[in-house]
């Protein structure tokens, strides 16, 4: 049975089960808040529909005086071990670095929070934040006194910042659909740009992975098999070029300036 928990309202969140489930998802909008725990099947909807409707109702309104927003917009549904997102709108949704349209395609989310946004044509801006509990099922408290965090930037080295400017050159140059640069191609700019080091796929890809391992065992999620569900694709470089360019600035577009030939 599908049992969702709801608030109204904006507020702190209620410190019971489901809210505090290990694995839990909790969607939060301007308009209140909902959770579910981690069962399979389990399923969540948002949109501009309330959940007293009789048609396409919504466990979490938002966008609710828009009719760009659809009345369900966006699924949450838990399989295998993990809370997927996908579009039922019309418009799409913007989920950290993708975008997801009506066609099928879902997003798993990790631990921790997620924002999405719906962007109307008129340029209405609607965010839902999409929180999955850690495994002590602890939920993020208020830090209204605290000073601000500072940016973080990870340090590399610069035969690390060469293969990761060429690698994600696209991201660098804000391509919307920006995905890292095939391997093959990849090793042969490597090649051209430094001939006397005699780069190849299996030498860039040993200088890849070093960095994704060092980030991950300091806490970046995305960056091993076992972070991620099946099937992987470029996930992996994927969300190592999205932490070091989108989440952080340790590679900004004047990395770019290595990519001219200097020999």
């Amino acid at each position: 049975m599908n049992v969702v928990a709801r608030i109204e309202g904006p507020g702190g969140l209620p410190r019971t089960k489901p809210w505090t489930t290990p694995g839990a998802l909790i969607v939060r909008t301007v308009a209140g808040a909902a959770a579910a725990a981690p069962a399979e099947g389990a399923r969540v909807r948002f949109g501009r529909g309330r959940p007293k409707d009789a048609d396409k109702p919504a466990d979490v309104t938002i966008g609710e005086d828009d009719t760009k927003v659809s009345r369900q917009h966006g699924l949450l549904v838990h399989r295998q071990g993990w809370w997927h997102l996908s579009n039922t709108g019309k418009l799409p949704i913007g989920v950290g670095e993708y975008t997801l349209r009506d066609d099928g395609e879902t997003v798993p989310l990790r631990p921790g929070v997620t924002s999405a946004l719906i962007t109307t044509p008129a340029g209405r801006h609607h965010v839902v934040e999409l929180y999955v509990n850690a495994g002590d099922g602890t939920l993020p408290r208020p830090l209204f006194g605290q000073h601000t965090a500072p940016g973080h930037t990870w340090t590399l080295s610069e035969k690390e910042r060469l293969v990761l400017t060429v690698l994600g050159q696209e991201y660098l140059r804000d391509n919307p659909r920006a995905q890292p640069l095939a391997r093959g191609q990849a090793a042969a700019q490597l090649a051209e740009l430094r001939p006397a080091d005699d780069w190849n796929v299996r030498k860039m890809d040993r200088v890849v992975e070093a960095v994704r391992l060092r980030l991950s065992e300091r806490g970046v999620f995305g960056l091993v098999e076992t972070d991620l569900p099946q099937p992987i694709g470029n996930l992996l470089s994927h969300h190592l070029l999205t932490e070091l360019i989108v989440r952080t600035p340790s590679l900004t577009r004047s990395n770019l300036s290595v990519l001219e030939d200097d020999r």
